[in-house]
C-alpha cells in the first residue's frame, strides 16, 4: 500500500476522532511530524536521553505533558516539537488529529500529524534528546517488520507492538500510534479506490 500527502489529507476531511473522557489522566500530545524527501514519505522520530526523567533511551515522538500556557493540545505539541528537534510551528502543517490514547502511566495522549515544509536539519535539544531518525512510512506499513512481543510492567504482562529499524527498537505507545495510523489508514484507502 502507499500512503501519500493526499490520500492522508483526504483521510481526516471525515475523520472522527475518539477523546480520552477520563479526567484523572494527565493531558498530553505528540507530533506525528511526517517529512517529504526523495519521493518518499518518512515518519520523524526521537531518541530520548538518558538525562530526561521518563522513557530513557526509548524512540518517541516530539511532545511532553500540556501546559498552562498551551491553547490547546496541538499547541502542546508545536510547543514540544520546537523544544526537542528545533522545528517551528510556522514550518508545520497540521494535518490532522488522531484518537486519544490513554496509557497504564496513567496519560491521555492526543497524537496530532504534521507536515515539515522546509526543514533542512533538525536543532536538537541535547538534555531531551540524543538522535533524529527519519524512517519511511514504508516500512512501518510492511507488515513483516511489525512484530508484537510481551513485556513486563511490575507483575503486569502486557504485549506490545514493535519495530526494529536499524539498531533502533520502536514500541510501546509510539508503536501502538503507528499502528493505528497506518490501519486506519489502509481501510480508508481501501474503502475509496
Amino acid at each position: 500500500m502507499e500512503i501519500d500527502i493526499n490520500l492522508i489529507r483526504e483521510f481526516f476531511k471525515n475523520y472522527k476522532r475518539q477523546v480520552c473522557e477520563d479526567s484523572n489522566l494527565q493531558k498530553a500530545a505528540v507530533l506525528i511530524p511526517l517529512l517529504e524527501k526523495n519521493n518518499d514519505l518518512y515518519i520523524v522520530l526521537t531518541e530520548r536521553t538518558y538525562r530526561v526523567q521518563h522513557h530513557k533511551g526509548q524512540i518517541s515522538f516530539p511532545g511532553g505533558n500540556k501546559e498552562m500556557a498551551d491553547v490547546n493540545l496541538i499547541d502542546t505539541a508545536l510547543r514540544e516539537t520546537d523544544e526537542e528537534i528545533g522545528i517551528k510551528r510556522e514550518n508545520i502543517e497540521i494535518l490532522g488529529v488522531l484518537s486519544d490514547f490513554n496509557t497504564a502511566s496513567g496519560f491521555c495522549i492526543t497524537p496530532v500529524v504534521g507536515l515539515l515544509k522546509n526543514v533542512n536539519k533538525f536543532l536538537i535539544n541535547k538534555i531531551e534528546v540524543s538522535n533524529v531518525l527519519e524512517v519511511p512510512i514504508s516500512y512501518f506499513i510492511d507488515y513483516g517488520n511489525r512484530k508484537v512481543e510481551l513485556y513486563e510492567n511490575g507483575r503486569i504482562v502486557r504485549e506490545s507492538y514493535a519495530y526494529y529499524y536499524n539498531s533502533n527498537k520502536i514500541w510501546g505507545i509510539t508503536a501502538k500510534i503507528i499502528v493505528s495510523f497506518l490501519d486506519d489508514l489502509k481501510v480508508f484507502k481501501k474503502g475509496n479506490i
